[in-house]
């Protein structure tokens, strides 16, 4: 009998309760190593134990995910599911279920042929469940979903967005529940990343051509194909990862070539820890997969090397290091990557720890506190490359994600290696102690100016100097904005006066135009909050107009401005989340986690505490 995660029996009801509320599908996202076949096997068991109408098909578009879903549906429902795959036949029930099982596993590739698909009446499953969904808008899927049109649809997927921008809002309606790679860290639901940069000599990116939001396959194959390059990067491997249990991402074979990068990566590890390395791809025979992987699990294997066979429906929790010998630019596929080595290992999470902090310290005592990512580096021109630092920035603006880019390949010139969050952390506390000490400079220099501008009046009260635009002209050497400078900032909620200079009024509009760009509050709002003593510095947009309505309905200006002891951080009305509160009273969104609301109102004019 399983123990559901509390995150997972939540995601459950909130399906359920999507589909009671009339929606046709939805969508539940979790990142990998959370559960997700747990949380469909709670769904395909709850449907059959309410006797909903018609069965459940669970959908999968590979081998390795097939049998997965297959045994632990197995596990949480008590029943063999029946398989629809190649030489497999499932059986319909036609209407009554008799002894047929409740849920079906097949095969989108086998489904979708019309000759298989028509052996099944359209209402013989009253939901779908589509596994690693993000493949869901293709026309295999949709072939599929049409023929079955009156069916529920639940799609579950740790990397909601395609590679080609095709959106899964075309295949489900809503999203039942969201839990992202940084908040089950934060939780304790999975181990934390550190991450290692590595330069290598010669590794030039900067000419290779993109496909979708990627580097062209075959492109980069021939450049991480080198010798040189492959020689460092093997060397590194060794260094980096000891004895410890290693899956390596690597890219495709080039077109024409004979050999991938994986293949020579694994040779050159062996030629060093013979019999201990081994590439697999999409092309290696099934059984031999299976054997190798099994290799691994024992330990006589200790590197598993392959490109994109192990991004999807690979579960081996002793994983500790991940090299990403395959630089990437797509957030989705580096987030699957790195995803193989976060689970925990089996036995650390017991359901009688009941906190975060509880959760944590067992992950931390435990042989595996951690996972190392090793991304190699080197020039890469215009494009910019994923690493771990991306995947966990969260809210933080992309000045402290560069900035903690900066720090860990600093770290990595020292040999050193630390917590991706610790680094963004520490990033964000620079950023912010630097932008303290500009405005500091900022409002000595303006104090400076009206001292000029005083001393200029009392020596000549009636010189010219004291004309319209002349003062601005002394302080920064420019002409007097333009009227349609004026009005855009007026209007757009900014403030100048109306002799500001040129070069400021552009400099304030540019201003304005980067706070929308990272959807912060506009300066007007701000020079409210910073009055009534909530914020020092910008905030987010929404939450800006959260805390403005709370200061208007208190009517602050004639009660006065609340205390900075009234900042704090409550959990939700409904639970599933935290808030900022002031003197005891919610405002706005909620969020995953404390650390969430913290890094949202960086700008507070002191740091909530938590009641």
């Amino acid at each position: 009998m399983i123990t559901p995660r509390p995150y997972q029996k939540q995601s459950v009801d909130r399906v359920f309760g999507r589909f009671d509320a009339g929606e046709p599908s939805t969508l539940v996202i979790l990142p990998t190593g959370c559960g997700k076949t747990v949380v469909f096997g709670l769904v395909s068991q709850q449907w059959a134990r309410e006797c909903r109408p018609g069965r459940v098909l669970v959908l999968a578009h590979r081998d390795e995910l097939i049998q997965q879903a297959a045994e632990e549906l197995q596990g949480i429902t008590g029943s063999a599911p029946a398989i629809e795959q190649a030489d497999r036949y499932a059986v319909p029930a036609g209407g009554s279920m008799g002894d047929a099982p409740s849920v079906v596993v097949g095969s989108v590739q086998t489904l979708c042929r019309d000759r298989r698909l028509a052996r099944w009446p359209k209402d013989e499953f009253g939901l779908i469940v589509t596994d690693e969904c993000h493949h869901a808008t293709s026309p295999s899927y949709r072939k599929i979903y049409d023929h079955f049109g009156a069916a529920k649809r639940l799609g579950v997927t740790a990397t909601p967005k395609r590679a080609d921008d095709l959106a899964l809002g075309h295949v489900f309606g809503s999203v039942a529940f969201d839990m992202g790679i940084c908040d089950a860290v934060d939780e304790g639901w999975l181990c934390p990343v550190e991450q290692r940069y590595v330069t290598v000599n010669g590794m030039d990116l900067s000419a290779v051509k993109t496909a979708g939001d990627d580097f062209s396959d075959g492109a980069i194959g021939a450049v991480l194909s080198g010798d040189s390059v492959l020689d460092q990067m093997v060397a590194a491997t060794i260094e980096l990862c000891g004895d410890e249990p290693t899956l390596i991402f690597t890219a495709p074979r080039p077109p024409g070539e004979q050999v991938s990068q994986g293949d020579l990566f694994a040779d050159a590890l062996n030629k060093i820890k013979p019999e201990r390395a081994v590439f697999l791809s999409g092309e290696t025979d099934k059984d031999v997969r299976r054997r190798e992987i099994e290799l691994f699990e024992r330990g006589e294997r200790q590197f598993l090397v392959g490109c994109s066979l192990f991004t999807e429906g690979f579960n081996v929790p002793k994983i500790s290091r991940v090299v990403m010998a395959r630089p990437t630019k797509s957030n989705a596929y580096y987030t699957q990557a790195i995803g193989r080595g976060t689970r925990t290992l089996r036995g650390t999470l017991h359901p009688d720890l009941a906190t975060p902090e509880a959760r944590r310290a067992a992950i931390a005592a435990s042989a595996k506190p951690s996972v190392l990512v090793i991304d190699f580096v080197g020039n890469s021109g215009r494009h910019k490359l994923i690493s771990a630092v991306d995947i966990f920035a969260g809210n933080h603006p992309q000045s402290v994600v560069d900035r903690a880019k900066r720090n860990a390949a600093n770290d990595a010139a020292k040999g050193l290696h630390r917590d991706v969050k610790q680094v963004l952390d520490e990033a964000a506390r620079e950023e912010r102690k630097e932008a303290a000490e500009r405005r500091r400079k900022e409002k000595k220099a303006r104090v400076k100016v009206n001292r000029v501008d005083m001393h200029q009046q009392t020596v000549d009260p009636f010189a010219a100097s004291d004309a319209p635009g002349q003062r601005d002209r002394l302080a920064s050497g420019s002409g007097r904005a333009t009227a349609t400078q004026i009005e855009w900032i007026r209007t757009h909620g900014g403030y100048c006066s109306d002799t500001v200079t040129a070069n400021d009024a552009g400099a304030i509009i540019a201003d304005m135009k980067d706070r929308w760009s990272r959807k912060l509050c506009s300066p007007k709002q701000e020079r409210t909050l910073k009055r009534a003593g909530v914020a020092d510095g910008p905030v987010p947009k929404d939450h800006a107009k959260a805390l403005l309505d709370w200061l208007a309905a208190r009517n602050w200006r004639s009660t006065g401005r609340p205390t900075r002891k009234q900042l704090g951080i409550l959990r939700s009305e409904s639970g599933d989340g935290f808030q900022l509160t002031i003197d005891g009273q919610r405002v706005g969104q909620v969020m995953r986690s404390v650390d969430a609301v913290r890094a949202a109102y960086r700008g507070l004019a002191a740091e909530p505490v938590v009641a």
